[in-house]
């Protein structure tokens, strides 16, 4: 079915909605016509609420400056909406990974977060499903060096990592700043002091 075929039977069926509840097709009704024209306003206000959100959102949009240390190393983020910025081998050279190694790779980046925030360093789903893992990592605001990435090899084969191969996400998380206070007694809780397996497995 073309593009015009399915406008046409779109219309066959307002047509038969129209004559089903005014007796006549809705174009020759003038109910029916402000029906129409009072759900077209209702979604442009949709519309125009959505815009006016999207555009406060931006402005209040973070800002956090970046250093590059080589251009072919600036995060990546396919999707505005993303909740993580891919993080690049900053290297020329590929890099081998035997099985059961732990490499620490540089990322070419360094950044200056606001206080208030950290980095969270996180794995990439496509590195991980081959058997090679990233700890999640930190970031402390304080640190504006170039951030590294550790990767462990858990496969039985070697993974190569090319140049400039994105191997790690980078998020941005809002920070709690607390305070320790040593007790000698902790309030009461359900749980107590059960800990690990407690819960169960199911």
């Amino acid at each position: 079915m073309n593009y015009r075929e399915k406008i046409n039977r779109l219309l066959d069926r307002q047509d038969a909605k129209g004559m089903q509840k005014y007796g006549c097709p809705l174009e020759a009704n003038p109910a029916s016509i402000y029906e129409r024209l009072q759900h077209s306003a209702e979604e442009q206000v949709d519309n125009l609420r959505y815009t006016l959100w999207a555009m406060d959102a931006l402005e209040k949009r973070m800002q956090v400056k970046i250093k590059l240390l080589s251009t072919k190393c600036r995060p990546y983020r396919r999707y505005g909406a993303d909740a993580g910025f891919d993080l690049r081998a900053n290297s020329e050279n590929v890099i081998s990974v035997s099985p059961g190694c732990i490499v620490r790779i540089p990322t070419g980046v360094c950044l200056e977060i606001p206080i208030g925030h950290f980095g969270s360093i996180r794995g990439r789903s496509g590195l991980t499903s081959n058997g090679v893992f990233c700890p999640c990592g930190t970031v402390d605001s304080g640190y504006t060096g170039e951030i590294h990435v550790v990767l462990i090899n858990m496969s039985d084969e070697r993974y190569v990592i090319q140049p400039w191969e994105r191997v790690a996400q980078l998020i941005i998380v809002p920070l709690s700043l607390v305070e320790l206070v040593e007790v000698d007694v902790l309030s009461e809780s359900e749980r107590k002091e059960l800990g690990f397996g407690s819960t169960g497995r199911v």
